[in-house]
């Protein structure tokens, strides 16, 4: 039962196997000669486990992650994969798709320099969900087997004569480095799309100061957030490349690649970049491609606006074959003609507040303040998300893990307070320790089946995550550039951090007190030795409000 409930990434190791088979019983093995016999067991076991074990697994079942049930395993039997592959084969060719043959294939990818990718299916809530990898190289066989038609999973055999091409994204990389040259030096080309937090912040920042200096009352703003539905399979791709005539590019780019060593203390790490320099000498000439983001928001002052956007949203864009998903739509205003218009996009919490669900972001309807989304961890196990590292030295990895959760709560879109009032920055901060406290919780529950540590380990790692939030903050927040004359403001009080982190990590860790007894009175010292926090006590009683944190605390762990 333990190999086949491994969740994605995870190793099955021969120690699992062979854990809680007391040798003292069996009169066979405990003799003299009881550990030459001990490691013939051990051999036995291994190849009992990879000569029929896992052979009898993959001969009846197709075994895959499903899109919304996160790192978790699925065993699908193999008829009912074949039914699923037949179907999905049906409704691609309805929506237009067909299958070529190999002289078709063979004229389409004869003249470029990378081949094709390999797809694979991925179940989701309703059917499945084509992934294509285009960091794999491919191979096209130069006489491939006849085969049926269908979808099929192609396999090249090692004494085959193979025609070899690039993955997608290396021939594609130099011209990614084209257009980000490009975004960097004309951010105008792109009106207001963005693609990571970075963008979105500088895109907000100013956008507030605006608000919060040109007004002598702060105006409502009315937020519509939109979806593209299907945007990489139905929007014109010639009317996308279309937009590139209106660039300035040059006939040539010349392309430089950086190697940097840095030596820390136990090793040699070489990071590598690419860098754009200029036009002379350029080895070769560059054509780019553009993308469609998917997801949209729109921030407008004046309602009768917003409504006649919102309408002209829902009629689509018929020049580029664009349409909207009307299930994805997020308003946080009434239209009087839609007025039972309903989205998962809107999420109200059990203190009033309302929010709009963005790209992994929570925004605020009436302040416009920035907190993080938990919603995608609601309808599911805490544990089905993690990936737990039984081998090597499972305790390191423990703290590897305890900081790789707290890292993307650490971008300062968070803690901004020209962005964020005071509470909710520290409510972010409290949040982020919340849910990190509860995957500690999952992450010991799974390892304690092969190892226990001591309460002074447990200590030292929750420590060592307050110390790694704290700087990791105060180093983003004190680099980032905005390229604006406004720059992040982090406002946080001396050990305040420590403070929400440890309050955090008590009240998760209380719900499973039986467990942490001797952990539980550690931390409680450690929050007595901070103080009570004079200055800032009740904006630190106000961020620590269960009501305000109410999402959290339905989650599963």
């Amino acid at each position: 039962s333990k190999l086949v409930k491994l969740r994605r990434f995870e190793k099955f190791t021969l120690k699992q196997s062979m854990r809680k088979i007391k040798l003292s019983r069996y009169h066979l093995l405990s003799d003299q000669y009881s550990l030459l016999k001990h490691k013939v067991l051990e051999h036995w076991i291994f190849w009992f486990f990879s000569s029929i074990v896992v052979p009898l697994v993959q001969a009846n079942f197709y075994v895959t992650e499903a899109e919304h049930e996160k790192q978790d395993i699925f065993y699908y039997r193999k008829p009912m994969w074949e039914n699923i592959i037949s179907k999905f084969a049906t409704f691609l060719r309805d929506q237009g798709y067909q299958e070529l043959n190999v002289a078709s294939v063979k004229k389409i990818i004869w003249n470029r320099s990378f081949g094709f990718s390999k797809v694979r299916l991925c179940p989701k809530g309703k059917g499945v969900r084509m992934l294509a990898n285009l960091k794999a190289s491919a191979k096209l066989p130069v006489n491939p087997p006849l085969q049926s038609k269908g979808l099929r999973k192609v396999g090249v055999g090692r004494n085959v004569k193979c025609y070899n091409y690039k993955s997608v994204n290396e021939v594609l990389k130099d011209l990614h480095l084209v257009l980000k040259h490009i975004v960097v030096n004309e951010p105008e080309s792109l009106g207001s799309s963005v693609f990571d937090y970075n963008d979105a912040y500088k895109r907000l920042l100013p956008f507030l100061s605006l608000l919060q200096s040109g007004f002598s009352v702060k105006p409502g703003v009315f937020i519509i957030v939109s979806d593209v539905e299907k945007a990489f399979d139905s929007v014109d791709q010639d009317k996308l490349l279309s937009v590139l005539d209106d660039l300035n590019l040059e006939e040539e780019y010349f392309l430089s690649k950086v190697v940097q060593v840095v030596c820390t203390k136990k090793s040699l790490r070489i990071p590598q970049n690419w860098t754009l320099v200029s036009k002379e000498n350029a080895p070769d000439s560059a054509n780019a491609r553009s993308c469609l983001p998917t997801g949209s928001l729109h921030g407008i002052l004046v309602k009768q606006q917003a409504s006649r956007f919102f309408s002209r949203l829902q009629r689509g864009f018929r020049a580029y074959n664009c349409d909207m998903n009307k299930k994805k739509f997020g308003m946080n205003f009434q239209i009087n003609t839609i007025p039972d218009l309903r989205s998962d996009r809107l999420y109200v919490v059990e203190d009033g507040t309302s929010f709009l669900r963005w790209s992994g972001l929570f925004i605020n309807c009436s302040t416009l303040e920035i907190q993080a989304d938990y919603t995608r961890y609601l309808n599911f196990p805490l544990s089905s998300t993690l990936t737990v590292g039984w081998l090597n030295k499972p305790g390191r990895d423990l703290k590897v893990k305890l900081c790789g959760y707290l890292r993307p709560k650490c971008h300062p879109i968070f803690y901004d307070s020209n962005i964020n009032s005071a509470a909710v920055v520290r409510l972010n901060i409290y949040q982020a320790f919340l849910l990190c406290a509860m995957k500690f919780h999952c992450y010991i529950s799974d390892l304690s089946s092969i190892c226990r540590f001591s309460t002074k380990f447990y200590a030292d790692a929750l420590g060592k995550s307050l110390r790694y939030m704290k700087k990791l903050i105060k180093r983003r927040m004190f680099s980032f550039k905005t390229g604006l004359d406004c720059r992040p403001i982090l406002e946080l009080g001396k050990g305040e951090i420590e403070w929400l982190g440890l309050t955090a990590y008590i009240r998760v860790l209380k719900r499973k007190q039986s467990r942490y007894k001797e952990l539980l009175r550690v931390l409680d010292s450690k929050l007595m030795a901070l103080g009570k926090q004079e200055g800032t006590l009740s904006v630190l009683q106000e961020a620590t409000d269960d009501k305000r944190s109410s999402i959290l605390w339905k989650i599963k762990y």
